[in-house]
């Protein structure tokens, strides 16, 4: 009687092992891949909110309002200072400067004005759209100057 294992005991131990590397590679790959989509989709949702922040932002300073339309934002905040944006679908430019994120990650912004009582300032509406390859992102807000500036502002911006 000899001591040792037979042929068919060592190829069931080879055939068992080689199933769990396989699966725990499997499981491996399977999390490095929800990792990245999870890592992408948080890169364009904190994109659009960075991007409807800091137009917000802007509105929440400002003035005077002297342009709103889908493609140009155009304000003038408490320090004088001017401050024009321009969307084009994929971009937006801040006094002509590019601060939207990438070339992965396109934004598509569009302004609307909601007019509420004369004695108010324009309430408006701002909607951002992130778009990264198969991941979509949508956040909106309603803005309005502080009252403080309410004289300042136009009343037919269109």
């Amino acid at each position: 009687n000899e001591e040792g294992f037979t042929i068919q005991e060592l190829m069931v131990v080879l055939i068992v092992g080689s199933m769990l590397v396989s699966f725990s590679f499997s499981l491996f790959l399977f999390g490095q891949k929800l990792f990245g989509s999870w890592q992408k989709k948080t890169e364009v949702q904190t994109s659009v909110t960075r991007m409807l922040q800091v137009i917000s932002l802007d509105i929440l300073q400002s003035k005077y309002i002297s342009e709103v339309s889908d493609t140009v934002l155009s304000l003038t905040k408490q320090s004088d200072i001017n401050v024009r944006y321009r969307f084009d679908g994929t971009h937006v430019r801040r006094n002509g400067e590019i601060i939207s994120p990438g070339k992965e990650i396109s934004l598509a912004v569009s302004i609307s004005e909601r007019n509420r009582l004369q004695k108010y300032p324009p309430l408006l509406h701002i909607k951002v759209e992130g778009t990264s390859k198969s991941i979509q992102y949508l956040c909106e807000s309603e803005v309005s100057p502080p009252l403080s500036s309410k004289a300042n502002f136009i009343s037919e911006v269109k």
